[in-house]
């Protein structure tokens, strides 16, 4: 079966685990807009986020649902589709705030103009997009758990960009598997990348007798280096 980019439909809240970081994410199920700036979003938002940025750092664990609920409607403020993840303390004692445009391409100016006008904050640090991370990655939904052991990939070259086949570990299509597919891409290789060099995902069962033929999902960041190099002439 293949999948475009987006996730509308699924579930709202969700936890992503890996060793260093836990991710609330917040997802979407409206439809996407247009995006039109209006007078001054981004700054309203960033003077309401430094204002309670404190609280946030110190309160995130034990008052959860109530501060994602209120930093939900804030960003949506800005664009009522744009989404957001905020991570555990990090070793470096800061928490990272990631603006995403939740697979969406039309919301990228979204999110690049809202992160380029993040104040410097203590203890905080601002993204654009989902990034890469290579550690261990495990979506946790509830009792349901993907990790990234559990998927393996074929790739086929297509112009600028690869189509891949991503086959899942006891694969059921729809709901919380897809889901937790598609962001485990995002934070393998990033949001970006995810959806200017990826042209299509074809989501099937894993065949365990074929893992053989396959690539582990780990070996993607590799696969799209090597495909960027190619284009640019650096690798023949």
């Amino acid at each position: 079966m293949i999948k475009k980019r987006g996730w509308e439909g699924f579930l709202k809240f969700g936890l992503l685990l890996t060793p260093l970081l836990i991710l609330l994410i917040v997802y979407n199920q409206d439809s996407m807009k247009p995006y039109n700036s209006g007078k001054n979003k981004e700054e309203v938002f960033w003077k309401w986020f430094e204002a309670n940025a404190g609280d946030y750092y110190k309160n995130l664990d034990s008052r959860k649902d109530e501060l994602v609920s209120n930093l939900s409607s804030e960003i949506k403020k800005v664009h009522k589709d744009l989404v957001f993840e905020i991570s555990a303390v990090l070793p470096d004692s800061t928490r990272e705030l990631t603006i995403s445009a939740d697979g969406d391409k039309d919301l990228f100016p979204v999110v690049i103009a809202l992160t380029a006008k993040a104040p410097k904050i203590k203890n905080w640090k601002f993204l654009a997009f989902r990034q890469p991370c290579l550690q261990n990655l495990e979506i946790q939904m509830g009792d349901f758990i993907l990790s990234q052991d559990d998927i393996y990939f074929r790739y086929m070259k297509d112009g600028d960009q690869i189509g891949i086949q991503l086959n899942i570990r006891n694969y059921i299509e729809g709901g919380k598997t897809d889901n937790a597919a598609f962001i485990l891409l995002d934070n393998m290789i990033g949001e970006y990348d995810a959806v200017m060099s990826i042209s299509s995902v074809d989501l099937q069962k894993l065949d365990e007798s074929k893992t053989e033929e396959m690539y582990p999902l780990t070996y993607l960041p590799t696969v799209l280096q090597e495909h960027k190099a190619r284009l640019s002439g650096l690798l023949k």
